[in-house]
């Protein structure tokens, strides 16, 4: 397909992961303090839920990584010479999965992944730094006696993330900003639109106004806002929504709810399928066409 087409809504919500991990951080940052508007004992359960944090991000972790040393043992990973074939030499060849250490393996899946954000075997473990220290802030931030009428000390608290977590500040801020949604309450009507708008301006990733597409005439005053901030900003409106009561029929359904719950464990494997059994079957579509 050409690029154009590639980088125009909604195609980009099939590729576009950023907008997906604000989704995902910002829907952490609502859930999380959920306890905390709605729950007299809400320093008991927030207590617990420091206690338990590092383990519940750290815990599926080791099995990933388990799998993935096993795999790489049985030289089931294709990704470098799906790389060559495919053009994706910056981003599906970073990972080199044929070479690895059983004590690199044992510290990345008891400590290093939630601790460092160490990504040596799977791409996908970045966030779990960013997860793991955002929601401790947030968590401690609602603890602490902080009042819950205190609007701009939150406001204040989330610009504070955003300054001073260098490149990744931005996804600090999203997670942190996450606990004022509850302070939001809107209509059905209104939620509805801003939805479609959070979903337009979220699935704009930088690539789109530099390649051009049909949207871009209408959204070039994009290119002077770094992209993570609109899509943030886009996220941020999406779980606004879904809070809301939007659509509450489709996310409240079997499937949505069994997805919800497999979202972990998904995002834990999807690159470790991708340099797989999807590379693979890739390369052999090359062979074949």
């Amino acid at each position: 397909f050409p690029v154009t087409i590639l980088t125009t809504f909604p195609i980009t919500l099939l590729h576009d992961g950023p907008f997906a991990v604000f989704i995902f951080s910002t829907l952490s940052g609502m859930v999380l303090s959920y306890p905390y508007y709605t729950s007299e004992a809400f320093p008991i359960i927030i207590l617990k839920r420091i206690r338990h944090r590092f383990f519940r991000l750290q815990f599926p972790v080791f099995f990933i990584i388990a799998l993935t040393l096993v795999m790489s043992r049985a030289e089931m990973f294709f990704n470098q010479e799906a790389a060559v074939k495919s053009g994706s030499t910056k981003w599906l060849s970073i990972q080199q999965m044929s070479d690895i250490s059983l004590m690199n393996a044992l510290s990345i899946g008891t400590y290093k992944a939630v601790l460092n954000g160490d990504t040596t075997l799977n791409t996908s473990l970045w966030t779990l730094r960013i997860e793991f220290y955002a929601s401790i802030f947030l968590l401690v931030f609602l603890l602490v006696g902080v009042q819950r009428h205190n609007v701009f000390l939150s406001v204040a608290s989330t610009v504070f993330l955003y300054a001073t977590q260098s490149s990744d500040g931005i996804y600090f801020a999203s997670l942190f900003a996450g606990h004022l949604i509850h302070r939001i309450w809107i209509s059905r009507r209104v939620a509805r639109i801003i939805m479609i708008v959070g979903i337009v301006i979220g699935s704009l990733p930088s690539i789109a106004l530099v390649h051009g597409s049909a949207f871009t005439p209408y959204f070039s005053f994009l290119t002077f806002i770094e992209p993570q901030i609109y899509q943030a900003v886009g996220a941020f409106a999406v779980v606004t929504a879904v809070k809301n009561n939007s659509f509450d029929s489709v996310f409240t359904s079997r499937i949505a709810l069994t997805l919800g719950r497999a979202s972990y464990p998904l995002y834990l494997t999807h690159f470790v399928l991708l340099s797989s059994i999807f590379s693979y079957l890739y390369i052999r579509w090359c062979i074949v066409t």
